[in-house]
């Protein structure tokens, strides 16, 4: 940006921490600006307001990395937030390759709109989130790293005229986020507990029969769901979460609910070759060899 020093700030394309991950975003926000409380409605997050009070205490307190508690504290909301939010409904994001970190992978665009009538319950898309700067995708593999579901992408506005400092951590991309929890299943025979794949998120388990890690919906006692915001820099790639079916279908189910409705299900290491050479941990050399023959 030394460049262009009337670039808006922050920069719309910009690049992680330790160069892993880049990010694009639309010049301007593509959804109207609302203010948190209107945002809370649009986006039918009622937990919003309370998140986004415990992340702004915990960018206060000099946090480095935000993870996915979902703890909130009694403290009272803002009445009003002293800035509004401005939505966008998606973003491009881009990792390296796992073999070659010096290449590209492919582009992704990432899905957070609101509930409208076509998806009843909002467009998500399921990412990687890094929770422990130690741990660097792609070789990291899951450890240090949590799914989520993103729900709502946003920047908070202060204003032209605005006389108000602007808080720490508020001058970056965040995004609303709802958590996964993994599912531990038993190890493999003894044979086959020192492949790899089973060790590519310790300590737990992917399902033997599918070699897929197993999720469902982390819900506090109430049955609402766990979120957090989360800064966008944090996120590292587009995943594919899928509904994993047993028994009777479930006639409910469609593309457009299915992360509404269903409970279950699978980290789909199929969908894409790099996010199987990261979940397999590949060995390059192995890999090499059986792409050339």
């Amino acid at each position: 940006h030394k460049s262009a020093p009337n670039a808006l700030k922050p920069l719309r394309g910009f690049i992680s921490s330790g160069n892993q991950t880049a990010f694009h975003l639309l010049r301007d926000p593509d959804l109207k600006t609302h203010s948190v409380l209107d945002a809370q409605t649009f986006f039918r997050l009622p937990d919003l307001g309370g998140a986004l009070l415990d992340y702004m205490k915990r960018a206060q307190r000099g946090a480095a990395v935000f993870s996915l508690s979902g703890q909130r504290t009694n403290a009272a909301l803002p009445s009003p937030f002293p800035f509004k939010v401005q939505l966008w409904s998606k973003f491009r994001i881009q990792g390296r390759q796992y073999h070659n970190t010096h290449l590209p992978n492919d582009i992704h665009t990432v899905f957070a709109t609101p509930p409208g009538p076509e998806w009843e319950y909002g467009r998500n898309d399921c990412v990687v989130i890094n929770i422990d700067n130690t741990k660097l995708w792609p070789h990291s593999s899951l450890e240090g790293h949590c799914i989520a579901l993103v729900k709502m992408i946003f920047l908070p506005s202060y204003g032209r005229n605005s006389l108000v400092k602007p808080l720490r951590g508020t001058e970056e991309f965040l995004v609303y986020c709802e958590r996964f929890d993994v599912v531990n299943q038993p190890p493999p025979p003894p044979q086959y507990n020192d492949i790899p794949c089973y060790q590519a998120w310790k300590p737990f388990y992917p399902d033997y029969a599918s070699g897929c890690y197993i999720l469902k919906k982390a819900l506090r006692a109430n049955g609402t769901p766990f979120g957090d915001i989360i800064p966008l820099p944090q996120f590292r790639a587009q995943v594919d979460v899928s509904p994993r079916l047993r028994g009777p279908a479930d006639s409910r189910l469609s593309p457009m609910n299915v992360m509404a409705v269903g409970s279950d299900f699978l980290l789909n290491k199929y969908w894409e070759k790099e996010l199987w050479y990261i979940l397999e941990k590949a060995d390059p050399c192995v890999s090499s060899n059986s792409s050339t023959t």
